[in-house]
């Protein structure tokens, strides 16, 4: 058996009745309709062509079709082998109206065919139909922009300002009944999630004047949009903070800065909440000369903007003064209504001050300006070393014989 089948002549033969059982199978449903002697391959058949596209001819650069069915139905009629074939192939065949040679208005015109075999019967439902055509024509509509989602930046304060649009106007071409109608041409601009100027490319749609979309295609179909926004704003002074002292013989003059305030950008609940900005710390034991730098603003949180970014701070320096005061008390601070401090060192609470300053600063202060304190507050009964604490108008230094205080603190229930 296996020599049989892989002798390739004996797979030809079975191939061939293989394939002229099923030309047989194809063609059995109208085997009762044949003649006496006939074979299947001719015996007659009908088939019907659903939704077959009705093309329409006609002078493409003068007019638009405004009316004519999109689709016809199809009856074919003939041998049965043709029809399966059909079926099968799809053959280029179409069902048209030739208007080349017609002008504009509406014409009722027999529906013709071709490409369907010369064997088949052909018929055409419906056999007739009425098709419209209008002179093309052309106009130019500037684009709007239509915002959606705006409300939250109206809200918070934001200006949207007038879009720029690239180009500004597009054209449309169609049927002068429907292009006369157009009202508007208009790209929809989504603002959700938006709080500065962007840009965004759109495509481009066609209103009437009731609003309704016209459906017709733009040239070019997509423009380019840029939508201006603007935060709330306002002017806020700059802060500057510095540390250390200036060298030996040296003190500082005056610190100025240009400009002295900036506009902040952002929703009005964070305008309402700020009302300055730092540019940092300056360390003046690095300061020796008349000095000149630019700082950046330390942008606060939720602040979307500051300008200028930067300021220039001018540094002017000047020979140091000195000037002593003897026996500057030392204020308490935090010592509790039941307890009593005593002074240890310095004897009295009392420390003699080198005050430093221009002879300027020097002529204009008062010993009410500066403040020499001890922070005792939480500290149990016994002695106690606390530091210093200094508190001096700006451009002004001051020098101690200590950096800390010895104290006795005691509860009144103890004497």
């Amino acid at each position: 058996m296996d020599k049989w089948l892989n002798n390739r002549w004996v797979l030809k033969i079975i191939s061939l009745l293989i394939a002229i059982l099923l030309f047989l199978v194809v063609n059995m449903d109208n085997v009762g309709d044949s003649k006496v002697g006939g074979i299947p391959g001719v015996t007659d058949g009908s088939e019907v062509l659903e939704d077959v596209d009705l093309n329409i001819y006609y002078d493409k650069e003068k007019y638009v079709v405004t009316e004519a069915p999109e689709s016809v139905q199809v009856n074919l009629r003939g041998p049965q082998n043709v029809l399966t074939l059909v079926q099968l192939s799809h053959p280029d065949y179409e069902a048209y109206i030739d208007l080349q040679d017609e002008g504009a208005g509406s014409h009722y015109e027999q529906i013709q065919h071709r490409g369907f075999p010369t064997e088949l019967s052909v018929s055409i439902v419906p056999m007739n139909a009425r098709v419209t055509l209008e002179e093309k024509v052309t106009a130019s509509i500037p684009v709007e922009v239509d915002f959606i989602n705006d409300q939250d930046l109206n809200e918070d304060g934001y200006t949207i300002g007038t879009p720029r649009i690239e180009p500004e106007t597009v054209q449309v071409t169609g049927a002068e009944s429907v292009v006369e109608h157009i009202d508007s041409a208009q790209v929809q601009v989504d603002l959700e999630g938006e709080d500065a100027t962007f840009e965004i490319s759109s495509s481009v749609t066609f209103y009437n004047s009731l609003g309704s979309e016209v459906p017709l295609e733009s040239d070019p179909s997509v423009v380019d949009v840029e939508i201006p926004i603007t935060a709330p704003s306002k002017a806020v002074p700059v802060e500057i903070d510095h540390e250390g002292q200036s060298p030996d013989g040296h003190t500082i003059d005056s610190i100025e800065m240009n400009p002295e305030s900036v506009t902040i950008f952002g929703p009005n609940d964070v305008l309402e909440d700020t009302s300055s900005v730092n540019a940092g710390t300056i360390d003046l034991t690095s300061i020796d000369e008349d000095t000149t730098l630019e700082m950046p603003i330390n942008i606060p949180d939720r602040v979307k903007e500051v300008s200028p970014e930067m300021v220039e701070v001018n540094i002017t320096l000047e020979e140091a003064e000195e000037e002593v005061w003897e026996s500057f008390p030392i204020e308490v601070i935090g010592l509790s209504e039941t307890s009593e401090l005593e002074f240890l060192d310095p004897e009295g609470g009392e420390i003699n001050v080198t005050v430093i300053a221009t002879s300027t600063v020097l002529e204009g202060l008062e010993t009410e300006d500066v403040n020499i304190s001890i922070d005792v507050e939480g500290l149990e009964t016994g002695e106690h070393e606390v530091a210093l604490q200094y508190r001096v108008p700006e451009n002004v230094q001051i020098m101690t014989e200590l950096s800390e205080a010895v104290v006795m603190i005691n509860d009144d229930d103890d004497e």
